[in-house]
């Protein structure tokens, strides 16, 4: 008590919940009545500490929820301890209210739930922060945790456009999944045929992961799907994503030479027909087909020594001995030129 102050004033140091109460100033004169003030001092104490558990009343570690799986509910509880009067406990997203339905538990504490029914890929990395106060006159206390969730690709899809190829030539082809957290397992297929010469890089930001695929193609391969898919590597569930590439495979022509109808190459009589058929396999197709005998190109002036080319096919009308030796035929195409094997031709 200060006597000396004018006015005459009562200070407290270090008030404390027990300080709290009706004061009374009793002021008496010498000539006049005593007279009485009551002052009724209530005290504010801050609630001193907030919990957040998840729906099992697990703190959480790290202030880091989840990771959650989209498409799944959300269930959290802050837990404030103490304060007098009894605080109110809310949820904040940035600067919006979220929740402000709070209710008083025993021990001098009170829980506001947070429930998301369903958690969408917009939640990813979302601040959900809890407040507690019981007055206007201090900062509230507060307790913010991370929202993190597993999400699947958004797409996957082959880069660049889809161009013939070489057979026997080595190719780079490269596949862009993106929306994946955590990044995606991209594999790679050819048919139902896993390939494995491939390399994976996820950017920096977890959201793009670009695959790259060295392989040589066969003329086997062509008609061939080739197929990127990228699969969640969080969930077994989300079925994989995949684009694919129908191949082209151009080559060389691959040429087979034989002897039409029933003859046989080694049985041919003189004054016979024989005719040869040049078989091709080629893509594209070839433009051109050639014929040689005993290494001199046959030229297709209609008769020929009784030679008739058309084409894949040689007719050789009334064979004589002349006729004779070994017969070739090369095929061209865009990719390059094939030849057959020999073919003998023996005249009795």
């Amino acid at each position: 008590m200060k006597h000396d102050d004018q006015p005459a004033a009562l200070a407290i140091d270090a008030v404390k919940d027990k300080d709290g109460g009706v004061y009374r100033c009793r002021v008496d004169f010498k000539r006049s009545p005593t007279r009485n003030s009551r002052v009724n001092l209530t005290i504010i104490i801050p609630p001193e500490r907030l919990s957040v558990v998840d729906s099992n009343g697990v703190h959480i570690q790290h202030y880091i929820l989840g990771p959650y799986s989209e498409g799944a509910s959300l269930e959290i509880a802050c837990i404030a301890t103490g304060g007098k009067p009894t605080p109110r406990v809310t949820w904040w997203q940035e600067n919006a209210l979220l929740d402000d339905s709070w209710e008083t538990l025993a021990e001098r504490s009170v829980r506001n739930v947070l429930k998301i029914e369903r958690l969408e890929r917009k939640h990813l990395n979302t601040v959900f922060t809890c407040q507690a106060s019981n007055n206007n006159i201090v900062a509230p206390i507060s307790s913010a945790v991370t929202l993190d969730l597993n999400l699947s690709p958004l797409w996957v899809r082959l880069l660049g456009v889809n161009k013939p190829v070489s057979a026997g030539h080595s190719q780079e082809v490269r596949c862009e999944s993106v929306g994946g957290r955590p990044a995606p397992l991209i594999t790679w297929w050819k048919g139902s045929q896993m390939l494995a010469n491939f390399t994976q890089e996820t950017s920096i930001d977890g959201n793009r992961t670009v695959s790259t695929l060295h392989y040589t193609p066969t003329m086997d391969d062509s008609a061939a799907l080739l197929k990127c898919r990228a699969a969640s590597t969080a969930s077994a569930q989300q079925p994989p994503l995949e684009d694919t590439w129908l191949l082209n495979v151009r080559h060389i022509p691959v040429v087979s030479l034989e002897m039409g109808g029933d003859g046989n190459a080694r049985f041919v009589r003189e004054g016979s027909d024989v005719s040869l058929e040049c078989i091709v396999r080629a893509n594209p197709w070839i433009y051109r087909v050639t014929w040689k005998h005993n290494g001199r190109l046959l030229y297709d002036n209609g008769y020929n020594n009784g030679v008739i080319l058309n084409n894949q096919s040689l007719l050789i009308r009334n064979v004589s001995r002349s006729h004779a030796g070994y017969y070739s035929c090369t095929a061209s195409n865009q990719e390059g030129d094939g030849d057959s094997d020999q073919f003998h031709l023996s005249v009795k």
